[in-house]
């Protein structure tokens, strides 16, 4: 234990950590042209009979809130007790990017993990840790440049620049495990992570490189499809969610006018080469998508207008939560989905319940 059990640290425990992470209604979702009704049943079964199910997260300090308030903490603990060890690896337009890595000689397939823009750090992804069997697949998690103890990246570049460096960060990730392990690859992000990691497979689809690499599947939480748009829609649900109503007109002007004066004409500039409405299309491996209906800081319809243009996709829509939350509340039903996709792209499993059209 790391941390002394303070009033403070029981009642983030007991009374805030339990409503935070109350399950509400959630459905898996699927869309009128895949041919998933003969499926659901199946895929109960797989769920009852999945052993993974048997593995308790109730236990895990990482499902702690305010225990993931101290990503140093969290660090110490990945390496003393979760068997990660940390790494550095270059990339093409040499930036030293920092990675823990848990690797077992047993793992069928190397999940890599892509966290979102700010905070962006390897730690608050920790909850992912007891959800995938050690034997079973290796994890990978990357802070991108201008996260953690990455090479530096600004702020301000990575607003103007979303996705045009970030993606060297996600080909460099790939290489490294190409030289040192060689086995299956699922890619993971979450919010600007998912956008970064997709940007990178379209890099590598052109230059025929997916199979090189070993590429098998990509899960898609809370991302987007247009930097222009999040630069929007992420301020101003922010705006909704933290300031009183009074106050919420008057601060969307003034980032309007922010907006226009000083993102507006870079972000225009950028958006033909990085947003994917156009290029979807092009990505051969499956693709699970996870998004809230309600979320205020990447809105759904974007992301459903990429899932129909999807080749290979699969969905889970929820109907509560809010943005790159799922992992904290829906633990269960967000293990049970990654594990069954996981095992189907590398085929131990025959079946995933929504069939792509």
């Amino acid at each position: 234990m790391f941390f002394h059990e303070s009033k403070e640290m029981k009642f983030f425990q007991h009374i805030a950590l339990p409503f935070l992470l109350t399950a509400s209604t959630t459905n898996f979702s699927h869309d009128l042209f895949d041919n998933v009704h003969k499926n659901i049943t199946i895929y109960n079964h797989a769920v009852q009979n999945s052993s993974l199910l048997n593995q308790s997260l109730e236990n895990s300090p990482y499902y702690n809130f305010y225990f993931l308030l101290f990503p140093a903490i969290i660090r110490k603990r990945m390496l003393k007790y979760d068997h990660f060890q940390e790494l550095y690896f270059d990339t093409k337009d040499h930036k030293k990017i920092n990675a823990l890595f848990r690797l077992h000689k047993q793992a069928k397939a190397t999940i890599i993990i892509f966290c979102g823009w700010r905070p962006g750090r390897i730690e608050r992804m920790a909850p992912l840790i007891p959800m995938f069997n050690e034997q079973e697949f290796n994890l990978l998690f990357v802070d991108v440049r201008g996260h953690g103890t990455s090479d530096h990246h600004s702020i301000w570049e990575s607003i103007c620049s979303f996705g045009r460096y970030e993606k060297e960060d996600v080909i460099g990730a790939l290489e490294f495990l190409k030289r040192t392990v060689d086995k299956p690859v699922i890619l993971w992000g979450t919010c600007a992570g998912a956008f970064y990691a997709m940007q990178a497979l379209l890099q590598l689809t052109k230059q025929d490189l997916i199979k090189y690499y070993r590429i098998k599947g990509f899960i898609f939480d809370s991302g987007w499809a247009s930097p222009k748009e999040v630069v929007l829609q992420s301020p101003y649900g922010y705006i909704e969610k933290s300031i009183p109503k009074s106050a919420q007109y008057t601060l969307k002007q003034i980032y309007l006018i922010f907006y226009n004066y000083f993102l507006r004409t870079k972000l225009l500039k950028l958006d033909p080469d990085v947003n994917l409405y156009d290029k979807i299309d092009l990505i051969k491996i499956p693709i699970l998508y996870i998004h809230s209906k309600k979320d205020r800081m990447a809105y759904f319809d974007p992301v459903k207008k990429l899932y129909h243009r999807t080749k290979k996709k699969y969905y889970w829509w929820i109907n509560d939560g809010s943005h790159a939350m799922h992992q904290y509340k829906y633990k269960y039903s967000y293990q049970n989905h990654m594990n069954l996709f996981c095992r189907f792209v590398i085929n131990s499993e025959p079946v995933y319940p929504t069939h792509y059209s």
